[in-house]
């Protein structure tokens, strides 16, 4: 059993590749650490492009098919194919920091079910911090998500009780999870050092996904979480 599964979601964006396993890879030297690509209807030649990075890389991947269609459907096949309790997300366009792995199991060990760590967005470099308390947490959500997904981590099990990522939020499925993880009783612990680099670009999946779908989408978590907070007062 690995002591990490770290998980990536994969349509486009092979040309990245590369990078983001090396950094998976010098990330978990120090553990036993399984990386698990889901493709999700990717092309032909990205898939191919993938591959060859995989090769360039080193590193040993389980590659799965995703066995629904879209990005929530192919989060939930590669936890489901994962061999430990400890699942760390990531993207195929994204760097982990090289100590990411370790201040993840500081956290784990702490008692965190559900983990986040701050980031640093690049090209155009802009630190991307997590709220330093579940209350700021959930004020954050009233009105933009307030963790971001590469830099996350949690228990399968405790992801599974809170019902995993969910399809009909394809666009804001993570939005949509954090959302429903504030207002459990789930144990989160937020961690302002630094646990990956966020690459933008204008082919990732938040840029070139459909804006008015999403938005509605958005609009029900908003709702969703004012109902939430007023519940609490």
């Amino acid at each position: 059993m690995a002591d990490f599964s770290i998980v990536i979601p994969f349509r486009h964006g092979a040309e990245y590749a590369w990078s983001a396993l090396l950094s998976c890879r010098l990330a978990s030297r120090r553990f036993n650490s399984e990386i698990i690509i889901c493709l999700d209807r990717p092309s032909d030649d990205q898939r191919s492009l993938l591959e060859a990075q995989i090769k360039r890389a080193g590193v040993v991947v389980n590659l799965i098919v995703n066995t629904g269609a879209g990005i929530s459907s192919a989060i939930n096949s590669a936890i489901d194919a994962s061999t430990s309790e400890l699942i760390v997300r990531h993207d195929i366009d994204d760097i982990m920091m090289p100590r990411r792995l370790q201040f993840c199991m500081e956290l784990f060990d702490a008692g965190a079910e559900f983990a986040f760590g701050s980031a640093l967005r690049f090209p155009k470099v802009k630190r991307i911090s997590v709220p330093d308390s579940l209350w700021s947490a959930r004020q954050r959500a009233l009105h933009e998500c307030p963790f971001i997904h590469p830099g996350s981590a949690f228990l399968k099990n405790s992801l599974k009780e809170v019902g995993g990522y969910d399809p009909y939020f394809d666009g804001v499925e993570d939005f949509d999870l954090w959302s429903r993880v504030l207002w459990s009783d789930h144990i989160i612990k937020t961690d302002q050092r630094l646990h990956v680099l966020y690459r933008r670009h204008r082919k990732q999946f938040t840029r070139t996904r459909d804006s008015h779908y999403t938005n509605l989408r958005r609009i029900e978590i908003f709702e969703r979480n004012r109902v939430s907070t007023l519940r609490d007062e």
